[in-house]
């Protein structure tokens, strides 16, 4: 910028100082040269605009300064970019902040947060925003244009949070800064901004800070990548994840590294450069990744907050690539890996003298397990009540501590317990319970939330992975738990199972339907046909719409469903009609959909179940009630004893679970089993 200037930027203001130089110059040979001087200035001048203004037709004639000048200008205007379309159609652009982009932004941040040097926290902006709201939108806007911002915004705390009980060292410190809200504001806008392009530019590998990712699928992944290392028993091939742990890695920035990165991205993203030397050396052939099965993607890295983990095989060659890109990604960014913290992991079938060599080339100690990221074990064992018996430690540590208030250690041994069932303690306050949470359910909504993203989400990584692994020739939600399935792949198929009890297709063209098998059929259940035609078992949902009308074939589906569900489904889409055939003509793709109980109603599922004995067949039953947000009401089960068939059995369940909601007193109740799979005609 300064030798900008020195050459060229500083020109008029060269004319100006030689024009004063003489007027004041009295003796003829230094006006002589203060003239000559500023006839060079000006010349020099007319070259640069006429440089930038690139026109070439205009070689010689009067100095022309002016309209070069006015060229320059022109072309600014043209030549600037006020707006790029996305894929979707929308305008991302340098637009001016609105009032309402202000508001959504300032309403997004979480409204309890520890004050920042000026006081507030944005709770006070969102309650008062219809009196604050014009003045913030004015301050960031002004930001945004004109880089400027009062001092004082950008002050902010500095407060450290210990990472161990008793703090004895900076490295047992972790540093949070605690900005003013208004600063927060101004980096939420572009952060919304740029929300849309950092999928485009920023590898599948780094789970975090990108809308649409999930860092817990990084976590999942690693999970199942470690049980296929540790099932490799067999085969000449050695693999090895490597776990790095970067120490400070909040103040280890080099700006000549930022400076070097940023010009080309925009932006700089945690392990960015480390992912794209992983992956150049990966394409290169120099490291080979890790695939869980032949049709699966290679992974070479996946990262988390402070941590990354690199697989590759346990050879001499990929270890002294992985050594040199760890090197040298360390001495370019400043950025430090704490060896003692890190780690090793190798397959089952690597040989100790080449588990030794290549630690001791990484310099990394060899381990059993790789710990712990974002609070989950990364490598889950046999026994499952070793690996999170911290929670229970924890739980337990936590309603000791509650005790303390009451008078400390003398009077917690002399206070009786009243003990409660747990039921009872997960029961509203309302209802006379302490608002408990059921950690079963919650686990189980939590595990049907990562099945809904596999669902839903089918060009994302972990997809893609499991997808290769677990259900190659068909859709997630008719995936079987497979050979030597992991702990991780077990878990999802739990709340799968419950996924399933609530989903349905929207049809849209019905090219993904198919009519037999998927829950599509617009009536109440299970959403599928009592029983389908030879012809429809292999027939899609798209051969019953008319390709140029964009309407049912109402004449086909006699012969395809039994009677009853073909005049349900008449009934059902006459209301719906218009919304269909507007679906099909716009060539909406089918999509899977969670059908809750309607509003204020309850869903109860039922199952029965018969084991031959000699004296008979013995039957038991079971049945769940849940809300319209998928939580938890009421179950039971219980001993049927001998029954006469199967059919009995689910006669009994059936029966038992509307008793069993009567006797709670519900009035508006869904019943929903497999029954209807086995007696055709219970529907009638």
């Amino acid at each position: 910028m300064c030798l900008c200037e020195w050459v060229f930027g500083a020109i008029p203001v060269q004319d100006r100082l030689f024009e004063l130089e003489l007027s004041i110059i009295k003796h003829w040979g230094q006006k002589l040269r203060v003239e000559r001087n500023l006839r060079g200035a000006v010349l020099e001048e007319e070259e640069y605009w006429r440089n930038k203004s690139r026109v070439e037709w205009l070689e010689k004639g009067d100095r022309n300064t002016a309209y070069f000048h006015a060229r320059v200008t022109q072309q600014r205007v043209q030549n600037r970019i006020h707006g790029l379309e996305m894929v979707s159609g929308a305008m991302n652009s340098r637009r001016v902040l609105s009032r309402e982009e202000a508001k959504q932004d300032v309403f997004q941040m979480d409204s309890i947060k520890a004050p920042s040097p000026d006081g507030f926290t944005p709770v006070f902006f969102q309650r008062y925003w219809e009196i604050v709201g014009s003045d913030i939108t004015a301050a960031v806007e002004s930001f945004m244009h004109s880089r400027r911002l009062l001092r004082g915004v950008n002050h902010k705390h500095i407060v450290l949070i210990p990472k161990t009980k008793c703090p004895i060292n900076m490295g047992q410190l972790r540093t949070i800064s605690l900005c003013n809200v208004i600063n927060k504001i101004v980096s939420k806008v572009f952060a919304n901004r740029l929300s849309t392009i950092l999928p485009l530019i920023v590898s599948e590998q780094q789970g975090a800070f990108v809308v649409g990712r999930l860092i817990h699928d990084n976590v999942l992944m690693s999970q199942d990548v470690i049980h296929h290392l540790k099932s490799k028993r067999r085969g000449g091939r050695y693999e090895m994840a490597v776990k790095l742990d970067m120490s400070k890695a909040y103040n280890r920035v080099e700006w000549k590294f930022v400076e070097v990165i940023m010009p080309g991205m925009g932006l700089i993203v945690n392990g960015f450069s480390l992912s794209a030397m992983l992956q150049e050396a990966e394409h290169r052939r120099a490291i080979y990744g890790v695939r869980i099965c032949r049709t699966a993607p290679s992974l070479s890295h996946l990262f988390f907050a402070d941590d990354t983990l690199i697989f590759a095989r346990a050879t001499d060659m990929e270890t002294g690539t992985i050594r040199s890109i760890l090197d040298t990604y360390g001495h370019e960014s400043g950025q430090l890996i704490n060896y003692a913290k890190s780690a090793v992991f190798f397959s089952a079938n690597t040989l100790a003298g080449v588990r030794n060599s290549i630690c001791t080339k990484l310099g990394i100690r060899r381990d059993a397990a790789l710990g712990n990221y974002l609070g989950l074990p990364a490598d889950i064992g046999q026994s499952k009540r070793s690996v999170f018996a911290y929670v229970k430690d924890r739980l337990v540590a936590r309603i000791d501590g509650l005790w303390l208030p009451f008078g400390g250690e003398a009077v917690k041994g002399k206070m009786k317990i009243h003990w409660m069932t747990w039921d009872k303690l997960c029961e509203k306050k309302s209802d006379g319970g302490l608002g408990f949470r059921d950690l079963s359910s919650f686990n189980l909504a939590l595990l049907l939330e990562h099945g809904w993203r596999i669902l839903t989400n089918e060009g994302t990584l972990i997809h893609r992975l499991l997808k290769s692994r677990y259900f190659p020739n068909s859709s997630f939600l008719e995936a079987k738990l497979g050979a030597n399935p992991s702990w991780t792949w077990r878990s999802i198929l739990e709340g799968r199972e419950v996924l399933v009890e609530g989903v349905r297709w929207r049809v849209g063209n019905g090219r993904k339907v198919r009519v037999a098998l998927d829950p599509w059929i617009p009536k109440k259940g299970r959403f599928k046909p009592i029983g389908v035609s030879e012809e429809g078992r292999e027939m899609w949902a798209s051969e019953l719409i008319d390709s140029e009308t964009h309407q049912w074939k109402l004449d086909l589906l006699p012969s395809v469903f039994a009677e009853k569900d073909a005049e349900e489904f008449i009934e059902a889409t006459e209301s719906s009609e218009v919304v269909r055939v507007l679906e099909a003509q716009n060539n909406v793709a089918a999509e899977c959909k969670w059908v809750p109980p309607g509003r204020g109603s309850l869903k109860v599922n039922f199952d029965a179940a018969s084991m031959r004995r000699d004296d008979g067949p013995r039957a038991g039953e079971g049945m769940v009630i849940r809300g319209e947000n998928g939580l938890f009401v009421a179950a039971r089960s219980t001993h049927l004893g001998i029954v006469s068939s199967v059919l009995c059995a689910e006669a009994m369940a059936c029966r038992d679970a509307l008793f069993f909601a009567s006797l709670l007193g519900l009035d508006s109740v869904i019943v929903e089993g497999d029954f209807a799979t086995t007696c055709p005609n219970f529907g009638e």
